[in-house]
């Protein structure tokens, strides 16, 4: 029985797959026939094959083969070819052109532009069944650049050097080349990932573009979504499963090991290397995944390109909303006074910095106007706004809200907040910055539209706090909250809320101890970081697992996260200051808050992060503030 072919699938179904026969020549094919379209042909014998007319329109006559497939005639000449299946051989032609037509166009959405042309590949072995009557054969699997010289597949396709150097490729866009693999350019293997990344080695002649996949992309998949591939159909196939380092979706036909998976807008989200016939699934290795290996691993290996892909690749998590944590600068605001100090990271030094529009400022101010007390500050990347605190007259929570720009150390006040708060939390996402909690507004949450000058109420917590701290994760999808005061009641507590519903929802872990002014940074688009606090002398790392349960044929999927300690701390550290991440030497900064005296900088290198507790390196005290900061004789701890 005639089986359709498909892009990149096996051609015959029912055959058994032949034994790979890895000779040290590529086998020299002549072609007759140009392909018709921008899949990949089987390699066939024309000859001998009879053709039947059965229905013309618009001057194209169409015969239908005896091997079943049906083709456009104009002129005499064969124009085009209309894939067959058991549907279309008892179809009118009119039938025919409709179903053809409409395959022109789940194409066209699926391809959307002749990009992966250039990009994907199929993979064969040098002399792999290799016959007169079917060229090359069967493919071994499939693969795709990610630099011009280096591309990526499965460890079930090339799992050593010496298979690796035997195969080559051949692209969709010119079938006529084949481009060589060389494992002595670069080589890595992970089998537990089921990954490969091998050096490239375009053909000499060529003159196609090739244009590398991008294979730094977010996660995004959630359980239901769709996800496609080359000629999987322009609905693609449901996710049925995510976890920490591969994802299910559910696929009757066998898809070759090496296929790139997308999302329905053809954003690289796995490479696939498996299917399970017992519950019609496939599996693909997260794409994140690989790049967090290969950026963990980068000491083990050197490549121009690879070091290019993974420069910076973690910072690119670090904040979607670039330099919002990233700077060379830390900017201090002296509480009940109108000092502001800048630190300069790469010269460890620390400066004073003077308001230019001062006096004009005080013109619509109290005379003995000064930066409120236990008031929060927010990065942007040229500007800096201040948020709430205590007044210094009569030690009440404010609402204020200014805005500093750093270019020009003008100072401007803003539309205050609806709620009066001190030690609120607050993050930045788009053009808006939200705040939640602090003292005498402990549940209640808004968010300020910078563009608009205007604030607008969101929905309240589950529990009231203040000196707590927030971030901002998922891919700018989520806000969490941690800790705070009252410690008893909040301060092993996290909450969640989802930026798109409005929903707070109290995760159902707690933390090992009471977290208060730590300092927060997110490590990656999953995890971040609490480093110190009040209660603690540790970081702690939180980290959102997608968690996928398989019982019987039904599936059962929960979000979960996993807390756990990765180094101690040789003292105390308490922060209500954004950590800062230096790019240059990948460190962070934090400004340590000490009572009656000058803040500390404290350095600690993020790579860190992902190594081994043994391996992790203790801060680096930096040097204090030159002047020594005044405070209220009747002010409270922060």
């Amino acid at each position: 029985m005639f089986t359709e072919r498909r892009f990149f699938q096996r051609e015959y179904e029912n055959s058994p797959s032949p034994q790979p026969n890895y000779g040290s020549q590529i086998p020299k094919i002549i072609y007759k026939d140009s392909p018709s379209s921008m899949f990949l042909p089987a390699l066939r014998s024309t000859k001998n094959i009879k053709k039947d007319l059965i229905g013309k329109r618009n001057g194209v006559e169409y015969f239908k083969h005896s091997d079943q497939n049906i083709f456009a005639y104009g002129n005499g000449k064969k124009t085009g070819k209309i894939q067959a299946s058991e549907s279309y051989k008892n179809l009118s032609i009119t039938d025919n052109l409709k179903k053809r037509k409409s395959a022109l166009l789940d194409r066209s959405l699926l391809m959307k532009t002749n990009y992966f042309l250039y990009s994907i590949f199929e993979i064969y072995g040098s002399g792999y069944s290799y016959s007169t009557k079917i060229g090359y054969g069967s493919s071994m699997g499939i693969g795709f650049l990610i630099s011009n010289t280096l591309a990526i597949t499965s460890n079930t396709v090339i799992p050593h050097q010496d298979i690796g150097s035997k195969c080559f490729a051949r692209f969709a866009d010119n079938i006529y080349e084949t481009h060589n693999f060389d494992a002595n350019i670069f080589f890595y293997t992970n089998p537990d990932l089921n990954f490969t990344i091998i050096g490239f080695v375009a053909n000499i002649g060529s003159k196609m573009p090739r244009m590398p996949l991008e294979i730094r992309e977010d996660f995004v998949l959630k359980e239901g979504e769709n996800v496609v591939y080359l000629d999987s159909g322009p609905n693609g196939k449901t996710v049925v499963g995510v976890e920490d380092e591969t994802f299910s979706y559910a696929e009757r036909v066998h898809i070759q090991s090496g296929m790139p998976i997308f999302t329905s807008d053809w954003h690289l989200q796995g490479l696939h290397h498996s299917y399970n016939s017992s519950y019609n699934l496939n599996q693909a290795t997260r794409i994140d995944s690989i790049a967090n290996t290969l950026f963990k691993s980068q000491e083990q290996f050197s490549h121009p390109d690879l070091d290019l892909l993974l420069t910076n690749y973690e910072s690119r998590y670090q904040n979607p909303n670039q330099n919002l944590q990233e700077s060379q600068y830390i900017y201090f605001i002296e509480w009940y006074n109108r000092n502001i100090y800048t630190y300069n990271i790469e010269l460890e030094k620390w400066g004073k910095l003077k308001i230019s529009n001062l006096d004009d400022f005080l013109k619509n101010e109290q005379n003995n106007w000064n930066f409120n007390w236990g008031s929060r500050i927010v990065y942007l990347s040229n500007k800096i706004f201040i948020l709430g605190g205590v007044s210094h007259e009569i030690y009440s929570a404010k609402s204020d809200v200014y805005e500093l720009n750093i270019d020009t150390m003008e100072i401007f006040r803003k539309m205050d907040m609806n709620e009066r708060r001190e030690g609120l939390a607050a993050v930045y996402k788009q053009d808006y910055i939200y705040v939640m909690g602090g003292r005498y507004s402990y549940n209640t949450c808004e968010r300020y539209s910078i563009c608009e000058d205007k604030w607008e109420v969101m929905g309240q917590m589950n529990y009231g706090r203040y000196e707590h701290v927030a971030i901002i994760m998922a891919f700018e999808k989520l806000i969490f909250v941690v800790g705070g005061l009252p410690q008893e009641n909040v301060g092993k507590i996290i909450e969640r809320y989802d930026i798109v519903d409005d929903r707070w929802d109290v995760i159902t872990m707690s933390l090992p101890y009471p977290v208060v002014h730590p300092g927060i940074f997110q490590v990656s688009g999953k995890k971040f970081a609490l480093l110190g606090g009040r209660f603690c002398r540790a970081i702690l790392i939180v980290e959102l697992i997608n968690s996928h349960l398989v019982m019987s044929q039904d599936f059962v999927y929960s979000d979960c996260i996993r807390v756990y300690q990765i180094d101690p701390l040789p003292e105390r550290i308490e922060t209500v200051y954004p950590v800062i991440l230096y790019k240059k030497e990948n460190k962070l900064c934090l400004v340590k808050f000490q009572e009656g005296d000058a803040p500390k900088v404290i350095f600690y290198y993020i790579k860190n992060f992902h190594k081994p507790p043994n391996t992790i390196q203790n801060y680096n005290k930096a040097t204090n503030l030159p002047p020594i900061i005044n405070r209220p004789n009747n002010s409270n701890t922060t």
